[in-house]
């Protein structure tokens, strides 16, 4: 129970006035003697003219305690003097009886300041560093011939995603200890050990799924830079990162405006390649500028700490990249839709972090304006449905707008492809409640929930006796819905509690 719950109890419990001027005939008068009327008046009015000087302090102080010690520091009250003056025998029993006769009107605290408060635009702006790369995947486009290319592109993305949710988790820790140092040495050798197992697990990849070398190195490329984009936005050097990109996708444009000349057939990796590299080189620059740490790089418990995060950023890879490993499985293969609307989705990013950064402000405000734990629970509950539906319309919108750009490519829109669409609106607010739950240290029900819902889309697309033959955006549609509205259900629950916010 913090101080302000305690005055608002000792309010709600009624007015404490005074019974009269009984003040004297207590054990309160010095040498137990007894006073007659007009010393006992005496005393009580003098008593009286104390608690008006000090009203507010009365009127707001905790306990009696409070009072005793502003009575000695600040009034100058001795038990001598307050025995003399006043008829008590110190100044705590004195201050007993002023807190008896205070009606408590406890002052509001003053609103603390607000850490979730940031600009609108700066979400724009992160939300397009999500997206950019995507101009260098248009210029390796055609490099990216194969049977094999969705299986490749998608382990580099299962990799680089579990990794870099590990690393930011690891990072955020070490910022939250206030050790800057020790967090830019832990990202700096956990770039590297990234990259290792990021190459040998597309090396183990490429062994058991032949694959041209673009592919490869486009695979490598995305990756890389996933993790060195994680490395400058956990050290907030945003700007750093647009920096990385802007080389890459001037480059990416120049080719693709130029229709992918003969003369530089085979080289459309390159774009992207050079957005990796700049990220690695910029992400090793910034963690090294960071200052210095003592101790050890990362301990056993930090690790444990980033393991769910790690899993989590797994699953979600896996959903993502469902769609397209499995369009050759599953009845309707859509692999240049699900392709086309990442895009969008990688927009949404942005847009995900400003709900989750505006429904966080608004619970810090009901935290400290809600009066009754009831109370909060009903506008915490509103305000999760309030952020979701934020991020459902802003989810919409983009992939509304990426439809026209379907069409231009020669994509029908036909009733899969709204299909299609909606079951990535289903997976994007899905992963927006699914972070938001991440916040709330709910890592585990999360897990198994999205966990569950790659399970219920393998089931549905494999083909009888071990699935149901569905198509595979029908199985996410109804995947992702399900663990939304799961998700949404378990939040509205979980986080209307005050403990899930403290």
């Amino acid at each position: 129970m913090t101080v302000r719950d305690v005055r608002l109890a000792r309010s709600h419990s009624g007015p404490r006035l005074a019974d009269g001027p009984r003040v004297a005939d207590g054990p309160g008068l010095a040498d137990g003697q007894s006073a007659g009327a007009e010393d006992r008046f005496r005393v009580a009015d003098a008593v009286d003219e104390l608690c008006q000087q000090m009203t507010d302090l009365c009127a707001s102080a905790v306990d009696s305690l409070e009072i005793a010690a502003t009575l000695e520091a600040e009034v100058g009250l001795t038990s001598k003097t307050v025995r003399a003056r006043y008829g008590f025998t110190d100044v705590f029993s004195l201050a007993e009886e002023m807190h008896r006769r205070t009606i408590l009107r406890p002052a509001e605290p003053e609103p603390g300041p607000d850490p979730w408060r940031a600009s609108p635009a700066l979400h724009v702006a992160h939300g397009l560093l999500y997206a950019l790369p995507a101009v260098s995947y248009a210029a390796a486009a055609p490099s990216l011939a194969g049977a094999n290319v969705p299986v490749v592109l998608a382990a580099g993305v299962l990799i680089s995603w579990a990794l870099s949710q590990g690393m930011a988790y690891l990072g955020y820790a070490r910022l939250s200890r206030a050790d800057p140092g020790g967090a830019a040495r832990l990202l700096r050798c956990a770039l590297a050990a990234s990259v290792l197992v990021l190459l040998a697990g597309l090396g183990a990849t490429a062994l058991v799924s032949p694959m041209a070398a673009p592919v490869f190195l486009v695979a490598a490329a995305q990756g890389v830079y996933l993790l060195g984009a994680t490395v400058l936005l956990v050290m907030r050097a945003r700007w750093w990162l647009l920096c990385a990109l802007a080389p890459g996708m001037v480059l990416g444009a120049a080719y693709v405006l130029a229709g992918a000349p003969a003369t530089l057939a085979g080289l459309g990796w390159l774009p992207l390649a050079v957005c990796a590299l700049t990220a690695g080189v910029l992400a090793v620059v910034r963690t090294a500028r960071a200052g210095s740490s003592t101790g050890p790089i990362v301990a056993g418990s930090e690790l444990r700490g980033a393991l769910p995060h790690a899993l989590f950023g797994l699953l979600a890879a896996s959903l993502l990249v469902f769609p397209v490993v499995g369009g050759g499985v599953g009845h309707a293969p859509m692999v240049p839709v699900a392709a086309l609307l990442s895009l969008p989705l990688s927009l949404s990013m942005g847009a995900a972090e400003w709900c989750l950064y505006w429904y966080r402000r608004r619970v810090h405000r009901l935290l400290e304006s809600s009066d009754t734990v009831e109370r909060f629970a009903s506008r915490a509950r509103r305000a999760l449905l309030g952020a979701a539906a934020r991020y459902l319309a802003g989810v919409t919108l983009l992939i509304a707008a990426t439809l026209p750009v379907a069409a231009a490519t020669l994509i029908s829109l036909d009733d899969a492809v709204l299909w299609a669409c909606a079951s990535y609106i289903a997976l994007g607010c899905a992963l927006f409640v699914a972070l938001l739950l991440q916040t709330a240290l709910t890592g585990a029900f999360t897990l198994m929930a999205c966990a569950a819902a790659l399970g219920v889309e393998v089931v549905l697309v494999l083909d009888p006796p071990l699935g149901w033959g569905w198509g595979v955006i029908s199985a996410q549609l109804l995947a992702c819905s399900v663990l939304f509205i799961g998700l949404l259900a378990r939040g509205q629950r979980l986080l209307s509690q005050v403990v899930a916010h403290t």
